[in-house]
């Protein structure tokens, strides 16, 4: 089980790392406003590949773990809904891409990133639950490591391609949704599927075992996937590109470093559930509060991290000629500190949610935070551009965390809640004092 556990958190580091060596690379060369339509282009993409999944990975995984009969007619199905999913989401996006993006530079984008973009999207969806299915970690690995392979081959083709200015951002979208296909085919082999083709019986017998309870997943799942990529959806349509650039640079800082809290999260995960279902409550709180105590310590030490190193990270970024433009970014990527902060403060919340059958409270309050989020992405973008944008993602990820701790601290003794409650409360209220005063 650990072995299993390390292979796949090694996995996503390397994958991430790789991604992360992807994005230097588009930031040193591309213009702030070409990396912004190609990042608005690359937010939609993901926004509609979401529509070619709905949840459907965990059916897949509820039916398929485990089996041994019908596993291949199980799989296969899967692809088939899928590929389905994918011919009618990409032919409406593509009839309403005129009426949603007025701007040419990000339409022209994501046309060209879209097609391969979303089969790529689903390819790898459905090869990573093929193989979480059969708990084989091992070609988990290989795929991820061979998709950031074909990732930085081929953006490093879209990079260096002899193409104008004008064209840049469009090229590098295509070769990016090149490299999402390419990457969606690395885990095929692994599966030994020998034939596709199935009984129209069989697909109906499947389609509705998989069908079933869908629709309890798809809101948890939209949320999930709309939360990181919200700010570049409303910022794309209210702003310049350029500032979209700069804020989609800002915000990956915080998103590759949650690849550790949220990996060490995971790891608690199971055993709250298993704790849950063997009614031992007081294991149960016993996990949550070491897992809290853990996120808490990685949250501050990779905060403090980003804060001691964003004048690297600015120069690993380039543009530093553009002293306004460095000034704003290295500003944002401070902020990004914050949000870092505060999700490790929220992620054991929302797990004790969910594994303690309360999921559709974690739902209200992230989409409640979504909600406030978009609005103060608006307002704040517009007035105060990347400083702003990224003070709403700080306000969004606080309104998450607050909402999950009045909703989990509802239903707990007084024990339990101050053990719960004290540690992130105490450590939150402590970095906000130490913050003003360091600004007054």
């Amino acid at each position: 089980m650990f072995r299993q556990a390390s292979l796949l958190v090694a996995g996503n580091f390397i994958s991430r790392t790789l991604f992360a060596l992807v994005t230097i690379a588009l930031a040193r060369r591309m213009s702030p406003g070409a990396y912004g339509a190609f990042s608005y282009a690359l937010a939609s993409v993901s926004f509609a590949s979401y529509f070619c999944e709905l949840g459907l990975q965990k059916t897949y995984l509820r039916d398929a773990s485990g089996r041994i009969a019908g596993w291949r007619e199980c799989t296969v199905t899967a692809l088939y809904i899928r590929m389905a999913l994918m011919v009618l989401v990409c032919t409406t996006f593509w009839a309403a891409l005129p009426w949603f993006v007025s701007n040419q530079g990000s339409r022209v984008c994501i046309a060209w990133m879209m097609l391969p973009g979303v089969a790529g999207t689903v390819l790898t969806n459905w090869t990573t639950g093929a193989m979480l299915s059969r708990s084989d970690s091992n070609a988990i690995f290989r795929a991820r490591l061979g998709a950031a392979v074909a990732q930085v081959v081929c953006v490093s083709a879209g990079l260096f391609l002899p193409a104008p200015d004008s064209m840049r951002a469009r090229v590098v979208a295509l070769s990016y949704g090149f490299g999402l296909f390419f990457g969606g085919l690395c885990g095929i082999r692994s599966l030994n599927i020998r034939s596709f083709h199935l009984r129209r019986d069989r697909v109906r017998h499947f389609t509705k075992g998989l069908l079933r309870g869908l629709h309890s997943y798809t809101a948890s799942g939209f949320l999930y996937v709309l939360a990181p990529i919200l700010g570049v959806l409303i910022l794309g349509k209210s702003t310049d590109l350029a500032l979209v650039g700069t804020f989609a640079l800002a915000s990956r800082v915080p998103q590759f470093l949650y690849t550790i809290p949220g990996a060490v999260g995971q790891a608690f995960y199971p055993r709250l559930f298993q704790a849950i279902r063997q009614d031992r409550q007081e294991a149960w709180v016993d996990l949550l509060s070491r897992e809290i105590i853990f996120l808490l310590i990685t949250g501050v030490l990779l905060a403090a991290t980003i804060l001691l190193t964003a004048p690297l990270i600015l120069q690993l970024f380039g543009h530093d000629h553009d002293a306004a433009y460095g000034e704003a970014l290295k500003t944002a990527i401070h902020i990004g500190a914050a949000v870092i902060f505060i999700q490790s403060l929220s992620t054991p919340l929302g797990h004790a949610l969910e594994t303690s059958g309360r999921a559709h409270l974690r739902n209200f309050a992230q989409a409640f935070a979504l909600i406030v989020g978009g609005i103060l992405f608006y307002e704040l973008g517009i007035r105060f551009g990347v400083v702003g944008a990224m003070l709403a993602a700080v306000s969004m990820e606080s309104v998450f965390y607050g909402g999950c701790l009045m909703l989990l601290l509802r239903r707990m003794n007084g024990a339990d809640a101050r053990r719960i409650a004290l540690p992130s409360v105490c450590t939150a209220a402590v970095v906000l004092a130490a913050c003003t005063a360091i600004l007054i």
